[in-house]
């Protein structure tokens, strides 16, 4: 198969580009215009052309797509102008911004992925600058040699492109490539819809709750509870000292204004009720995610409106260390609230539901097979209902899931506790879900879980004390299940690597740690952090396996979330489909037999009805 390396490129000024807007807003505009084009076919020469939509049109379906492997650095770009403005649809995308994330990224500076940055990384020549001097003009504006310096840098791209393409291809299991197209055409071609009415209404009910705080507290305006300065002169005012913390990204004293500060959420009982009010306004008024959330998804649906489109998906492939994938383009779909607007905004077309298989505590599930956690993986294996079991150690009664407390805190344990989660943070875990527990009963619960659980501790001792080495000398050592270690990486069972460049040991406090340098800043590697990297890694492929191997039975996702896959299916098709998904989740894998897999699927009109 034929790679064809593209690259587009588009009119953008001040206002008008994908710093300011999303992809599918930028393309989707009436504003948006193709300057020009470049295009290499495997090691032929580089073409260019720049003309009308429609002779550009023409120029490109000379190429062979149905049969090529379409390559460009920003492959959700340029695909999404390829099938959205053309009508060209190829056979497969690979996106090399994409997999210099698991392969390049560890090792470049600030952790960028950029065509630049990615160039340097392989001693390339620079990328051009000559974009720059093309803010804000429209085809008509270039004269003949501005438009040739234009082609040229074009060029120099798509071959920067092929080069790091050729380099990474053969790096990635075929597994990984198709994964990477999938990701590509879960935006370029769209199945989802938004309900508009789910999201300005909710939007309206965001906007006046913050209003009414702004009332009730006597303002006018929200400046004093965004701004620190501002919002610490007000407590000054009412008697109160600002609470303050060291900042972890800083080194420096700050203000303890967040919702996780301790000292600034006590003040929401302060004996003063203005004290409350001013604290309970910040925290609700300075929270904007939801606000800006709603509102960039309502103006993609006036995008999507305006041209009859449907929502596309942004994901970042292997945005994660562990290869996990991310948000993306503005739009985080990894990270919506169980019952938000979001998710109930999210919709299937008409005449089709939303169909979501989820694998059941797989991380957990993944860390008791590893660790030889016997009893545990029984429990799992025979559908024992293991948060509220853990819960009725902790509570000296029968926890069943009618009491949603108990039970929650047995959950929380259970999927916490394995990646050697401390009193401290458990206590804060808990306490952000409005479940009060004293630092005592944390710690007893944390004791609780390492007593019944050992085999997990010792996990984490191996990893500290030899794995961790073994990466840090180049020694390969067997740690089960395909997986090995080599210099300053774990080989996982697909292939993939998780890479700790430069891993050496640090004196800090007395103690020596082991860091490593990944994307530009230096990291602290643990045992116990060690296993949650290897344990997330391996559920990512797990749950990608069951998206490969339904995309060669014809069956594409809309989506992935974490441990979760998301697919819109026609009503007559719906239940068959639910069997087949539940089936392929739950197949067992191949390299970790004894794990018990586990899957739940539910379907609906929405993205919240299908959980």
């Amino acid at each position: 198969m034929k790679i064809i390396t593209i690259d587009f490129e588009s009119f953008y000024s001040r206002e008008f580009s994908l710093t300011k807007m999303t992809t599918q807003e930028y393309i989707l505009s009436p504003h948006f215009e193709v300057i020009g084009v470049s295009v290499k076919v495997g090691d032929d020469q580089t073409q260019w052309k720049t003309s009308t939509r429609e002779n550009i049109r023409l120029w490109l379906n000379q190429f062979p797509w149905d049969d090529a492997i379409v390559c460009a650095h920003n492959a959700m770009f340029d695909g999404a102008i390829l099938e959205w403005i053309f009508d060209i649809h190829p056979k497969l995308y690979h996106c090399t911004m994409m997999s210099s994330r698991p392969i390049c990224v560890p090792f470049t500076t600030r952790g960028k992925s950029s065509l630049a940055e990615v160039s340097k990384f392989y001693n390339l020549p620079p990328k051009g600058t000559e974009i720059q001097n093309a803010l804000g003009m429209r085809r008509r504006d270039f004269n003949e040699p501005a438009m040739q310096r234009y082609a040229d840098y074009c060029m120099h791209d798509t071959e920067l492109c092929y080069y790091i393409a050729k380099k990474h291809l053969p790096q990635l299991p075929q597994a990984e490539i198709l994964l990477i197209s999938a990701t590509i055409t879960k935006f370029t071609r769209p199945k989802l819809e938004l309900d508009i009415d789910v999201l300005t209404t909710r939007l309206a009910e965001v906007l006046e709750e913050k209003a009414n705080v702004l009332e009730r507290c006597g303002l006018h305006n929200r400046d004093m509870l965004m701004s620190n300065e501002q919002f610490a002169a007000a407590l000054i005012m009412f008697g109160v000292t600002p609470p303050t913390k060291i900042s972890p990204r800083t080194g420096k004293e700050t203000y303890a204004f967040a919702k996780v500060d301790k000292d600034f959420i006590a003040l929401l009982e302060h004996e003063d009720v203005r004290v409350q009010l001013i604290v309970a306004a910040r925290l609700k008024v300075k929270s904007t995610i939801e606000e800006t959330r709603l509102q960039r998804f309502i103006d993609v649906y006036h995008a999507m409106q305006a041209t009859g489109s449907k929502f596309a998906a942004p994901l970042l492939y292997a945005a994660a260390h562990t290869h996990r994938f991310g948000g993306w383009d503005k739009l985080n779909l990894q990270n919506l609230g169980r019952a938000s607007a979001l998710r109930r905004g999210i919709k299937a077309p008409e005449g089709h539901q939303i169909i979501a298989g989820d694998l059941s505590q797989i991380e957990a599930r993944i860390t008791a097979v590893l660790a030889g956690q016997d009893d545990l993986v029984e429990a799992f294996r025979k559908g024992v209902d293991v948060y509220s079991a853990f819960a009725s150690r902790l509570y000296d009664f029968e926890v069943t899931k009618a009491n949603t407390t108990e039970r929650f805190v047995g959950k929380t344990c259970i999927l916490g506790l394995g990646f050697g989660v401390g009193g401290v943070t458990l206590q804060n875990s808990l306490s952000i879900a409005d479940v009060d527990v004293t630092l005592n009963e944390s710690y007893r619960y944390v004791n609780t879980y390492r007593t019944i659980y050992p085999c997990i501790p010792a996990l984490w001792s191996l990893m500290d004390k030899k794995v961790i080495q073994a990466m840090a000398e180049g020694v390969r050592l067997e740690i089960g299940f395909n997986i090995h270690t080599e210099k300053e990486a774990i080989v996982l069972p697909n292939g993939m690597k998780l890479r700790y460049p430069n891993l050496y040991q640090k004196q800090v406090d007395g103690y020596n740690n082991w860091v490593y340098d990944y994307r530009g800043n230096e990291t602290t590697i643990y045992g116990a952090k060690l296993v949650e990297n290897v344990v997330q890694a391996l559920a990512r492929i797990i749950v990608s396996a069951a998206e490969v191997r339904l995309i060669k039975a014809g069956w594409y996702a809309v989506l992935q979330v974490h441990d979760e896959l998301l697919y819109v299916i026609p009503n007559a098709k719906v239940e068959i489909f639910s069997r087949v998904l539940q089936k392929i989740l739950e197949q067992p894998v191949p390299w970790m037999p004894e794990l018990p897999v586990a899957a739940e699927v539910a379907h609906g009109d929405t993205y919240a009805d299908a959980k």
